[in-house]
C-alpha cells in the first residue's frame, strides 16, 4: 500500500498530542464541594476537603500520559520513512480482518493511530469497547457468523486478564480469536507508575493452553528452577499490593470518597 511522502506535512503525532494537551488544560474546572454555588467573580478555588484519587485529570497530568518522558526526549530520533506501526497495519491488512473490537490503552497507542489515519479504519475497522472481554465475545460471535476471525488489542497484563474470560469462552466453543498485548518492554525507558505496573517482561510467558499438562508442568518447572524469577515475581507483586492494595490505603481512600460525596471536612 503506497502514500505520498508526508515529511513536507505536519506530523500527525505531534499534532495529536498537541491537541490533546489543549483540550485538557482547556477543560480543567475547579470541582466545588455539593451544595456550593460558582460566583462569576470568585477568581480563587475555596478551600476543599481531600478528595478522592478517581478525578479528571488535571493538566499535568495529561501532559505526563501524552508526553515523552524527559529523560528520553533527547535520545529519541525520529528516521525518516514509515513508523513501525504503520507497518504492522500493512501486515494486518494482509490477513483480511474486517473488524478490530477494542477497549484503546496507552499501550498500543501508536497502532490505534496509525489503524485510523495511516490505514483509514478500514479493513480493520476500529470498534471501540467499554471491556475487553466485550471485545473478545464480538470477535467470537463474528467467527460464529462469519467463519472468520477477528483481531482485537489489549492492555498489557491487566487487559489481558480482563480478555481471559472471553478467550476461555472463545476456547470452549472452538472458535479462534486473535490477541495482541501491549507492552512496555523496556524498563529503562519506560515511564514510572501505570505503564510499569501493568508491564511485564513477557505478558504470555506463563500462560499456556488449559488441556496442555506438559506446558503447565513446564511453566512451574521454569518457575520453581529459576530463583531470580521468583524473586523479581514476588518484588514486583509485593510491591503492589504494599502501594495501591495495603488496608491502609484502601481505608484512606474509602474515607476520602465518602467525605467528598457528602462534602463532610474533617479537622
Amino acid at each position: 500500500m503506497a502514500r505520498a511522502d508526508s515529511a513536507s506535512r505536519l506530523n500527525r503525532r505531534n499534532f495529536l498530542a498537541g491537541a490533546a494537551l489543549a483540550g485538557a488544560a482547556g477543560t480543567a474546572t475547579t470541582i466545588m464541594p455539593p451544595g456550593a454555588a460558582a460566583s462569576a467573580t470568585t477568581t480563587a478555588p475555596i478551600d476543599q476537603a481531600p478528595r478522592p484519587s478517581a478525578l479528571p485529570p488535571t493538566a499535568k497530568m495529561a501532559a505526563a500520559e501524552a508526553g515523552t518522558p524527559q529523560e528520553i526526549k533527547q535520545e529519541i530520533k525520529h528516521e525518516a520513512g514509515k513508523p513501525g506501526s504503520d507497518f504492522m497495519v500493512d501486515v494486518i491488512k494482509t490477513l483480511d480482518i474486517k473488524y478490530l473490537p477494542c477497549n484503546p490503552a496507552s499501550s498500543f497507542r501508536a497502532l490505534h493511530e496509525s489503524l485510523i489515519d495511516y490505514g483509514a479504519n478500514k479493513s480493520p475497522e476500529f470498534l471501540t469497547c467499554m471491556h475487553e472481554e466485550s471485545a473478545v465475545g464480538m470477535a467470537h460471535g463474528y467467527f460464529k457468523v462469519a467463519g472468520k476471525p477477528l483481531m482485537t488489542l489489549v492492555h498489557g497484563t491487566v487487559g489481558l486478564q480482563h480478555a481471559a474470560m472471553g478467550i476461555y469462552n472463545a476456547w470452549c466453543d472452538r472458535v479462534p480469536v486473535i490477541v495482541v498485548g501491549g507492552n512496555d518492554m523496556d524498563a529503562a525507558h519506560r515511564p514510572p507508575g501505570v505503564p510499569t505496573f501493568h508491564s511485564a517482561q513477557d505478558i504470555n510467558a506463563l500462560v499456556v493452553p488449559p488441556d496442555d499438562a506438559a506446558a503447565l508442568a513446564d511453566a512451574i518447572g521454569r518457575l520453581a528452577g529459576d530463583a531470580e524469577m521468583r524473586r523479581r515475581f514476588g518484588q514486583v507483586g509485593r510491591r503492589i499490593v504494599e502501594t495501591e492494595f495495603s488496608a491502609t490505603r484502601v481505608g484512606q481512600e474509602t474515607v476520602t470518597l465518602y467525605d467528598w460525596l457528602t462534602g463532610h471536612k474533617r479537622s
